[in-house]
C-alpha cells in the first residue's frame, strides 16, 4: 500500500467511491513520485471499474504542503494557505460582483472552488476565474485551519 512506500501523508481523505485525495505536508520525495505512487494505490484497490482502467489525477501545491486527487473521472484540486492580502482589491479585480468579498475565508473558498474547477476542465485561469463554477465543487474539510481547498468532479 502507499503508505507503507513513501511517507504517510497528513490526510487521506475519501470523497467518493470512484475518487480520494491525498495532503502531505513537507514532502520528503519528487512530486512525480508522490503522483505515481498515489496513482498506484488508487488502482491497487479503490478503483471500481472495469479494465483498462482510466485514471484522471490533479495537483495542488502551497508552501509546504501538496494535494494529490485521484479519480476514474475528470478531477480537479487546489489548496491554499490563508495568507493576509488585499482581499477585496483582489476579487475586485478577478472576481465576478456577486463574489467580491474582503473576508479572508470567503475568498479563499471561492478561488480554490474556481481553481479546482478550471483545472479538472483544463481551462485558462486568465479567461475563466471571473466565472462561476459548474459542476460538483466540494469543499475540502479535515485539514488544517490555516489552509482552504476544494475539489472539481
Amino acid at each position: 500500500m502507499f503508505v507503507e512506500k513513501l511517507r504517510i501523508p497528513i490526510s487521506e481523505i475519501f470523497l467518493g467511491e470512484n475518487f480520494l485525495v491525498y495532503l502531505f505536508e513537507e514532502p520528503q520525495i519528487a512530486h512525480s513520485k508522490i503522483i505515481r505512487a498515489c496513482i498506484a494505490d488508487f488502482l491497487e484497490g479503490r478503483l471500481h471499474c472495469k479494465s483498462p482502467a482510466t485514471v484522471h489525477w490533479s495537483k495542488s501545491d502551497t508552501a509546504d504542503y501538496v494535494a494529490i486527487a485521484v479519480g476514474s473521472m475528470p478531477i480537479g484540486i487546489d489548496i491554499e494557505v490563508m495568507r493576509d492580502r488585499p482581499f477585496e482589491k483582489i476579487s475586485r479585480r478577478f472576481f465576478s460582483p456577486s463574489e467580491i468579498t474582503s473576508d479572508k475565508e470567503k475568498f479563499y473558498e471561492t478561488w480554490t472552488k474556481k481553481e479546482a474547477w478550471i483545472k479538472r476542465d483544463k481551462l485558462s485561469i486568465a479567461t475563466n476565474i471571473a466565472k462561476p463554477p459548474s459542476g460538483t465543487i466540494i469543499s475540502l474539510r479535515d485539514i488544517p485551519r490555516h489552509l482552504k481547498g476544494a475539489v472539481a468532479l
